[in-house]
């Protein structure tokens, strides 16, 4: 039964495989988060597979192709990266930069170079108040990390002040988190265009909120799937995780979860022509 299980995934696979060589060239944005050296293979292996089919784009090239000013040769993938974890420093540097891939990481301004015990009560109030133990390398980047990481051609966006929620916030945290400027010189200066609102499900949206949020930034990221297409001020974003089979992380990315958010997305898009 498993091996049938496995052979049906396997055909399902090379189906969307094929689908998406025969679409209009669009992009794929994956979404990452906690980066550990122990990740590094799982995500050597998915960047070796994906070049089959798919060109890494930068955060440039992808407003670029929104706007309407690249046109792609095949399908692309933008890559992601929240909250600002010291492990995206060093995936970055270690991994990204060896395989020529520039990432956006989306910051969170009041992480941002907190101390050993600050992060991790920061941590337990705001990212993961559920979380057990908290690794040494969920610790902040710090604004020289920051720094290195724009010289070497990655890009930053906005993750909110403090990790709050659009929908379960009052209008002074809503206000605070989504509207005023960071503190951060790096945030105020290149992290303004791109929002990717924390928990980024429909749970967390709120439509007053997200059309004023759409007059604010430029593209809104999303946590729920699909393909992104020219023209577009709502990002989905596939998230991943290097505790998925490779196989499975694939069959996302290539869309054979996109049915499941299709109502996600609509309800979205609708919700800012009103």
């Amino acid at each position: 039964m498993k091996r049938l299980v496995k052979n049906s995934f396997s055909l399902f696979l090379w189906l969307l495989r094929r689908v998406s060589l025969f679409r209009s060239p669009s992009v794929r944005v994956i979404l990452g988060h906690d980066t550990p050296s122990e990740s590094y293979a799982w995500w050597e292996r998915l960047i070796l597979e994906l070049r089959r089919d798919f060109d890494f784009i930068t955060p440039e090239e992808f407003t670029d192709y929104i706007e309407g000013n690249l046109k792609l040769k095949r399908n692309a993938i933008l890559l992601t990266l929240d909250d600002g974890f010291h492990s995206n420093y060093d995936f970055c540097k270690n991994v990204l930069c060896r395989n020529n891939i520039s990432a956006l990481c989306f910051i969170i301004d009041d992480f941002i170079g907190l101390n050993e015990s600050l992060s991790v009560e920061f941590i337990r109030k705001n990212i993961y108040p559920i979380a057990t133990s908290i690794p040494a390398h969920w610790k902040p980047m710090n604004s020289r990390e920051l720094n290195e990481l724009l010289n070497l051609n990655h890009e930053f966006g906005y993750h909110t002040k403090s990790h709050m929620s659009m929908k379960h916030s009052t209008d002074y945290e809503f206000e605070s988190n989504y509207l005023e400027k960071p503190k951060s010189p790096i945030l105020k200066k290149n992290g303004m265009k791109f929002l990717a609102y924390p928990f980024g499900d429909m749970r967390n949206v709120s439509m007053d909120r997200i059309q004023i949020l759409a007059k604010r930034y430029d593209y809104i990221f999303t946590g729920f799937c699909g393909w992104t297409k020219p023209a577009s001020s709502i990002i989905p974003r596939d998230s991943v995780s290097h505790i998925d089979p490779i196989r499975t992380t694939l069959f996302k990315i290539y869309g054979g979860f996109d049915i499941l958010y299709w109502f996600r997305r609509y309800k979205i898009k609708n919700g800012l022509r009103k």
